[in-house]
């Protein structure tokens, strides 16, 4: 157990207090896990914006992000050394959808949700992705309340 700094001064000890955070789940790629974390569908009227894109270079046995780009081989903390030619490529998004009572909702989506919102996603660049994705309307998609994971 982590111990409290107390200094004393009100205002610092709060400093301190809020620091301490607990950690949140990231996303995982859960296509061969059953999964008993909170999930709720929604339907989404629209994407209203999109934060921020990440391309990554992952794993092709257990499809885990991998460090470092441009390298001959890369390590996977699961799979250990490869060649960096056998890996695949990955997209993440953080984006803000509006659901059908236009409340906001900041979701995080993986490739595989991507891929079936729009084709050949690894394909295309930041901006012709972020077009497609901003005229998708009226989807029904499942995500996980703690995570905001889709």
């Amino acid at each position: 157990m982590v111990q409290q700094k107390e200094t004393g001064n009100p205002k610092e000890d709060q400093h301190y207090a809020n620091k301490r955070r607990p950690r949140t789940k990231r996303c995982r790629n859960t296509k061969t896990q059953e999964t008993t974390e909170p999930q709720e569908t929604i339907m989404v009227k629209r994407f209203k914006r999109i934060q921020k894109f990440d391309k990554f270079s992952k794993c092709p046995d257990c499809s885990r992000r991998l460090p470092g780009r441009c390298q001959d081989t890369v390590k996977c903390e699961q799979c250990r050394i490869m060649r960096s030619d056998e890996c695949s490529t990955g997209i993440t998004t953080k984006i803000i959808v509006m659901d059908d009572q236009d409340n906001k909702l900041s979701v995080n989506m993986g490739d595989q949700v991507l891929g079936q919102l729009v084709d050949s996603i690894l394909n295309q660049d930041e901006q012709t992705l972020a077009q497609k994705l901003l005229f998708v309307e009226n989807v029904s998609i499942t995500y996980n309340k703690d995570t905001h994971c889709f």
